[in-house]
């Protein structure tokens, strides 16, 4: 890092001192790549850095090559070449070759994966005085493979067996395997070098003690001076069983990642419950591998923990930053910047469980409506010049503060601030019972601000670190001094902050940017994975480690997409390795394919493989990882192919391979069933809202999908809060400025003026002139329903009614607004039917205890339309038949929408077109059929299970009689 900033090296390697030019944090990183370079290149290219160490340079870039020669000479280290030689010097000496006896009698080496020249000499050189041995787990032994997966993955086996040619090998007998199963099949196929999975068992001495299901085979070689092969017997080969695939192999492809592990649950379960009389299978007979853990953990957590029969389960080697940890709350802090200081990364941070205890904030959910209505988007304080300033966390935070202070949410003069706006409006929400959160937040942003304040000046390492540990980890981030994992990764946390201490002085004493020292603490905390635990005796989700064949019954490789795995490999422009391979060096590429080769001969019954196979966007087919492609053309196979959606009518309890345990039927949020005391019968009552009751009839199949499946793919619940100045009002704001204005009883323009400039202080209008033209457009748009409903009310006064009406055993409760001495009025901005539906579905609740006389609706144009009044018995008999129609629609999406009614009203269900018709105005509604159409996902899916193929004439006569009740 030191030596990349000396003048003699930018002056006379330019080019590379241009790409870190005033910037410390490209001039550590790059540090740190060479000097990983340069541990490799002693390793793999010793011959490279001894001609180095001699000014000699080799490789076929002499431009990267000539300024790490610099670097390397500069740094004046005795590489490890040297430092093996001179302990080959020392090895002629007749005492310390006894030395060498006495103390390490013999040296066995286990778990290899590949082997360098650098370290296969030095053994070799141990080896003419003590034994050493090497084992080596390998599919087969022959280093000619004849087999087609093993030619194909076996690279680094190869490499393997060709660097130990001439060492003496000491073969272990493996017993063959159980070829009753196509898992066994296949694993024989490997271990007998043969060229096609059809089975051919060797012959063995004792049939009678052969074992089924075992490791693949394994060698022994020992490093001799003398090498010497041990002769391996030939045996007959014969045939046995046929090639029938059977499930002891199951490849699965899916859409998400959420559905991949959902399927993995299904299969899971139902390997326990088949076993559930022997019980021979248990949680830690199952290993779950995935080549990125840290991607698959949350969604082993959502699936397996809350599903209805629970799975032991223990997820291994994640990232020190995966969960709720001191750590990921710390690398979260430690990431953000002042750029970054916007309403949904500060609420973001402020609801990490961790952070949100140290402020000992009760609501997150109260601040962070709170932070969206107080209209704070982003900024520390911004500028007046622009308005950006009512946007900024000050003015935010300020309106808050006088909010809890001040009983009003009146206009407030500051103008004594010289650097503040003559008014502001306190925030009047403020004096709601969980305000004192919001104290809090203001305690957090201040906190936040301190610490960029402090980031702005170097200091050195030390200091940093005590800045790290007393306004971080001390202050910002909670953790439990009773418990034992906190007390253990605060230890862990400590020792990662090491690399601070025990330095030089020189470079103690050198400052360096906070950029610099947080580059260091990823790489030492950040970065880092906890410890890998195979044995926990749960079911185990790990990581893709090489565990040479670790032995499981059952084993599940779930990611393995195209592109996934194997890992590439990708070498820097001047990384003088990266473009001249060599047998033994590193390649992540090859590793992994070993790696997925070993899982083929590890797992003893079952094998389970699956990847993201179809585009959640158009269902195209994604092509798996070409090592699972390889496996699939080996075998020949195909993937069993799940929807899109685990509630799928695809998915049946008899089918062997598509089958769910999971998206039981429960009853909904949205209905409380309530039990009253005096009922001797027991009937339970269902309770439904009069919004939830009214939104059924305006689009029953998206009222399915959010009520009773819970999934909402629509923006009315992203409570995301926006992170830049509004510049264009959406529908709902817009319906919004425009009630607003409704209630204006002063329409001058002073009044209008002050009404723009209390918008813009709230955030609910653009800033500047946009905020003002936009008001005076809506203003326009408004004056039809305005001047009507002024007509309509004549200074009445609004008043609210309390619905409570029980049909049958469903009970309709809620409060109805609007009401002006016993005259119903609604309005609406646009022609959309929905909002005549819901007028007249609304009066006719009203209608039932006689609760008003009259009732209009005002369209956007200003013209009104009476709904037609019916007495007490008429609005319950049609409420019960649309009651009818809701259970139906409870129990399975129901076959109407808006659209389909305007289709088919007035036509002749006889008519063999109008199905057709009808189909087609589904299909519009779910698709987009031109640009500046809605698309509608819940219809899409439908459409994707084949939900409509079957539409019939019956359910035409349905949305007719439907159509009918709701007076359209």
């Amino acid at each position: 890092y030191r030596l990349l900033d000396t003048a003699v090296f930018k002056t006379g390697f330019q080019d590379v001192a241009t790409y870190y030019k005033d910037n410390d944090l490209r001039r550590i990183q790059l540090a740190e790549k060479i000097a990983d370079l340069f541990d490799q290149y002693q390793l793999y290219r010793e011959d490279m850095i001894k001609g180095w160490e001699d000014g000699k340079t080799s490789t076929k870039n002499p431009e990267s090559e000539a300024w790490q020669m610099w670097l390397w000479r500069k740094l004046e280290l005795s590489s490890k070449a040297t430092l093996r030689d001179e302990i080959f010097e020392k090895l002629e000496s007749p005492e310390n070759r006894k030395l060498l006896e006495t103390k390490w009698p013999e040296i066995h080496l286990f778990g290899i994966s590949i082997i360098t020249s650098f370290h296969k000499a030095f053994y070799e050189k141990l080896a003419e005085y003590i034994p050493v041995r090497y084992y080596l787990c390998l599919p087969a032994q022959e280093a000619a493979f004849n087999n087609n997966l093993s030619e194909s993955l076996g690279t680094k086996d190869k490499e393997l067996l060709d660097a130990f040619a001439g060492a003496e090998k000491e073969h272990i007998e493996s017993s063959d395997k159980d070829v009753e199963t196509f898992l066994g099949q296949l694993q024989s196929s490997i271990m007998n070098n043969l060229e096609n999975i059809r089975p051919e068992i060797p012959a063995s001495k004792n049939p009678e003690t052969d074992r089924s299901q075992t490791p693949p085979v394994e060698t022994r070689f020992i490093a001799s001076p003398k090498p010497v092969v041990e002769n391996i017997p030939v045996v007959e080969n014969k045939p046995d069983a046929e090639n029938k695939p059977d499930n002891s192999i199951q490849v699965s492809s899916h859409f998400t990642h959420v559905r991949e592990v959902e399927a993995l649950y299904n299969y899971l379960l139902d390997l326990f419950e088949k076993d559930a009389e022997t019980k021979s299978l248990k949680p830690r007979d199952v290993l779950v591998m995935a080549p990125d853990i840290n991607l698959y953990e949350p969604f082993i957590n959502a699936v397996f923990r809350n599903a209805p029969v629970r799975l032991p389960i223990q997820v291994s080697g994640t990232a020190n930053t995966t969960g709720d940890s001191i750590t990921a709350s710390l690398e979260l802090l430690v990431n953000l910047g002042e750029d970054d200081l916007t309403s949904e990364n500060v609420m973001g941070l402020l609801e990490q469980n961790r952070i949100r205890s140290a402020y000992q904030v009760e609501s997150t959910a109260y601040v962070r409506a709170s932070v969206k209505k107080a209209g704070i988007r982003f900024g520390r304080e911004n500028r007046l010049e622009d308005d950006s300033h009512f946007v900024s966390w000050k003015f935010g935070l300020e309106r808050i503060i006088l909010g809890y202070a001040m009983l009003t949410d009146e206009a407030f003069d500051v103008s004594h601030r010289l650097t503040a706006p003559l008014t502001t409006y306190p925030f009047r929400d403020a004096e709601a019972s969980a305000s004192h959160d919001l104290l809090r937040l203001k305690a957090f942003v201040d906190d936040l601000q301190a610490l960029f304040d402090a980031q702005q000046t170097p200091r050195t390492l030390a200091e940093w670190k005590l800045l790290f540990l007393e306004q971080l980890m001390g202050k910002m981030v909670w953790s439990n001094d009773f418990d034992k994992k906190d007390r253990e990764e605060r230890a862990d946390i400590f020792k990662a902050l090491g690399f601070t201490e025990r330095l030089p002085e020189k470079v103690a004493s050198e400052e360096v940017p906070w950029d610099v020292f947080v580059n260091e603490l990823k790489k030492r905390l950040f970065t880092e994975s906890r410890e890998h635990a195979l044995n926990t005796g749960a079911i185990t989700f790990t990581s893709a480690i090489p565990a040479r064949g670790l032995p499981y019954k059952v084993i599940a490789f779930i990611g393995l997409d195209n592109g996934a795995f194997p890992r590439q490999d990708h070498h820097l422009g001047f990384d003088l390795m990266g473009d001249d391979y060599q047998p033994g060096d590193r390649s992540k590429k090859e590793a992994d394919k070993s790696l997925f080769l070993d899982t083929l001969m590890a797992a003893r019954e079952k094998l389970y493989l699956s990847y993201i196979g179809q585009s959640v966007k158009d269902n195209t087919e994604i092509p798996p990882s070409i090592v699972l492609d390889t496996l699939m053309d080996y075998l020949g196979v195909e993937a069993v192919k799940h929807p899109l959606h685990g509630f799928s009518n695809r998915y049946q309890k008899d089918d062997k391979k598509l089958f769910t345990y999971l998206y039981n039927s429960e009853l909904e949020d949205h209905v409380h069933k309530t039990k009253e005391p005096d009922e001797p019968s027991g009937e339970i009552k269902e309770e439904i809202w009069v919004n939830d009751f009214v939104k059924f009839f305006e689009a029953p199949i998206d009222w399915y999908f959010k009520k009773v499946l819970g999934i909402n793919y629509g923006k009315d619940e992203d409570d995301t809060l926006p992170e830049t100045e509004l510049f264009d009002l959406d529908y709902l704001q817009k319906w919004e400025i425009k009630n607003e204005l409704l209630k204006l009883t002063d329409t001058s323009e002073d009044a209008i003026d002050t009404f723009i400039q209390r918008q813009i202080k709230h955030g609910k209008l653009p800033l500047k002139n946009l905020g003002r033209a936009t008001v005076e457009d809506l203003f326009e748009e408004t004056k039809p329903v305005k001047e009507k409903l002024e007509a309509e009310t004549n200074g009445k006064t609004q008043e609210s009614k309390l619905a409570d009406i029980e049909i049958g055993n469903i009970r309709i409760t809620g409060v109805i607004e609007n009401i002006y001495s016993g005259k119903y009025v609604s309005w609406a901005f646009s022609d959309t039917p929905k909002y005549g539906i819901r007028a007249f579905l609304t009066c006719l609740i009203l209608n039932y205890n006689g609760q008003i006389s009259s009732a209009i609706h005002i369209d956007e144009n200003g013209n009104g339309k009476a709904i037609p009044k019916m007495t007490e018995n008429e609005a319950a008999e049609r409420l019960k038949k649309l009651l009818e129609h809701l259970k139906q629609g409870e129990m399975a999406p129901l076959k109407f929408s808006l659209e389909a009614a305007k289709a088919i009203k007035g036509q002749d269900l006889e008519d063999e077109k109008i199905l057709q018709k009808v189909k087609n105005t589904f299909r519009k509604e779910a698709y987009k059929a031109y640009e500046n159409d809605f698309e509608n996902k819940y219809m899409q899916v439908l459409f994707e299970e084949g939900f409509f193929d079957n539409l019939s004439k019956e359910d035409l006569k349905n949305i007719q009689d439907l159509a009918s009740l709701l007076n359209l």
